[in-house]
């Protein structure tokens, strides 16, 4: 979870103001809330984490370690206080899937107060927001509130977006690189197949790694077991890994 925090810098550095960071399945809350403001502390920033709740929020307070808690203030949505000298804040995995409608308004408050004076960065970590509106589309999925739009990706990954007998895929976002999707394979490693400048849809990451999978299907037919179809790499992609450095030029299949 270090490239998320370092992705999030990034996106600050380049004036990026409201900031979205999505990891699935969801870390554990202080691991990945420690993970994610340490380069920002680093930085000489002041950090306020908000929770969803108040118990969240005062259980990672008790687990931060001293030289990042010195730098930080919890506190919960819904909390009205003044913002006072944090330089970002930090939205953990808001919920109002369960109904509640107030959540949305805490959510708001949080991302138009710090535009009141000087704009200040909120980052926005795993929401799990419907729209009061229409929470669901035509297809059954979840239908986020309309502010989320003004959010950037600086970080997202999903190991699992797809999974069939054949192949693993995984979807990877890197602030500030493009969309990338990656083959996984069962000793662990990883091979760069297909690069978008937004995020893919659920149609498109589909069609990407069906006919790979028709494919790995094939050659797993002709092919030896003992014979590997693609070279792989020991590691998860990072600016200084190996695929991620034939991202001007990757090798697709």
């Amino acid at each position: 979870m270090d490239q998320a925090g370092a992705a999030a810098c990034k996106a600050i550095s380049k004036g990026e103001t409201r900031i979205l960071v999505e990891v699935n399945p969801p870390v554990r809350h202080i691991v990945m809330v420690e993970n994610l403001i340490s380069p920002l502390i680093q930085t000489g920033k002041k950090v306020k984490v908000y929770f969803d709740t108040i118990a969240e929020s005062a259980e990672a307070a008790s687990m931060l370690p001293d030289h990042l808690r010195d730098h930080t203030e919890f506190t919960y949505l819904g909390d009205r206080d003044d913002m006072g000298d944090c330089d970002v804040a930090v939205i953990y995995q808001p919920n109002n899937i369960n109904g509640n409608p107030k959540k949305i308004e805490d959510v708001e408050w949080v991302h138009y107060r710090l535009e009141w004076n000087e704009p200040r960065p909120v980052i926005l970590v795993n929401p799990k927001l419907m729209s009061l509106g229409s929470g669901l589309d035509a297809l059954g999925n979840i239908r986020r509130p309309m502010f989320i739009e003004d959010y950037v990706h600086a970080y997202y990954l999903d190991p699992s977006v797809f999974h069939d007998e054949n192949i693993h895929g995984g979807l990877l976002c890197e602030y500030p690189r493009k969309w990338e999707m990656y083959v996984f394979r069962s000793n662990g490693g990883f091979r760069l197949v297909a690069q978008h400048r937004a995020k893919p849809n659920a149609e498109k990451v589909l069609v990407q790694y069906l006919w790979r999978s028709d494919m790995m299907k094939s050659n797993s037919q002709r092919m030896r077991p003992d014979v590997t179809p693609f070279p792989v790499c020991d590691a998860v992609p990072t600016r200084k890994h190996p695929v991620a450095e034939t991202i001007g030029n990757p090798e697709f299949f």
